[in-house]
């Protein structure tokens, strides 16, 4: 009797194991990548800075762990942000939105056209904002100006008041987004420097790249996109780097030299907003040199 329950329970099972020993298939790696065969994870693992715990979200509330004994507590925001955003007449939120955090009782997050700090007491405040479908958006963490391109051109937003930094002067010239096809780590187009007074940016001149067509065929009739693509051997596209002084409204370009098809990548501010480090390679890819170059020098 026990073997045919045993064997019983065993033919129960079987479409289980059956389908657990399935092969996966390409739309298995491709659709589910995000869902059911996503690798688990702490969502918005962070330290709170100035003491010695850490945070993650799970199940829309802030998991807050002491690092030492790791005893937890929770933290319900999402309610507390939503009744501020309630009271202030702005679109309340569906879940926690990816913050930051300014000290150990204030973080930070934006929504799609605004940026907001929140204490931990209940206090919600909006800090800065900036317009719907803003693109290559860059926020100073300490004083929220925010940069962004639209328009087919650069701005900051300082206070609300929107800065016009520079505009495309024609077709083919970019300014304020990644260059250099994302390589060398290039994933954005616009730097802040420490104190926020100053805003490194690209500017792209590709009027010289040949265009190529990309066909979407998510539309019917499939429709044409011309891209520039820099073919190996290829006429390429020239960089420059430009600051824009967001107390004085000037705005000057680094002298970064020839050959004007180079690439200048890993743009850093030094602590101080005195120099921009840049470094340069080659269009061979074979030389770097790591140039450090003086904010104000083409003001002298």
């Amino acid at each position: 009797m026990k073997k045919i329950a045993l064997f019983g329970l065993l033919l129960l099972a079987l479409p289980a194991l059956l389908d657990a020993q399935k092969p996966f298939t390409m739309a298995d790696a491709i659709l589910k990548g995000r869902t059911t065969l996503a690798p688990a994870n702490l969502r918005q693992l962070q330290w709170i800075p100035g003491g010695n715990q850490f945070v993650h979200v799970a199940n829309n509330k802030l998991v807050r762990v002491n690092a030492a004994d790791l005893a937890t507590d929770t933290l319900d925001l999402l309610a507390g942000i939503n009744a501020g955003l309630e009271k202030q007449g702005a679109e309340v939120l569906k879940g926690i939105p990816g913050i930051s955090w300014t000290d150990e009782k204030n973080i930070w997050f934006q929504t799609k056209t605004a940026i907001y700090s929140y204490n931990l007491d209940g206090t919600l405040t909006r800090k800065n904002g900036f317009p719907e479908g803003a693109a290559n958006l860059d926020i100073h963490e300490k004083t929220h100006q925010a940069a962004y391109t639209r328009d087919k051109g650069l701005w900051v937003n300082i206070g609300g008041k929107e800065l016009d930094v520079a505009q495309s002067e024609q077709d083919g010239i970019v300014y304020g987004e990644s260059v250099h096809r994302q390589e060398f780590g290039i994933t954005k187009g616009t730097f802040w420097s420490p104190s926020g007074r100053y805003l490194a940016f690209y500017r792209m001149d590709e009027r010289m790249v040949t265009q190529y067509p990309v066909y979407i065929l998510d539309s019917m009739p499939a429709q044409a996109r011309q891209v520039r693509y820099p073919y190996a051997g290829a006429t390429s596209h020239h960089v420059t780097v430009g600051v824009y002084d967001t107390q004085t409204g000037q705005k000057w370009y680094i002298k970064t030299g020839e050959p004007a098809e180079q690439y200048l990548t890993n743009i850093a501010w030094t602590p101080d907003d005195k120099h921009i480090l840049i470094a340069l390679v080659n269009r061979e890819q074979n030389r770097m040199w790591l140039n450090q170059y003086d904010t104000l020098r083409a003001l002298w």
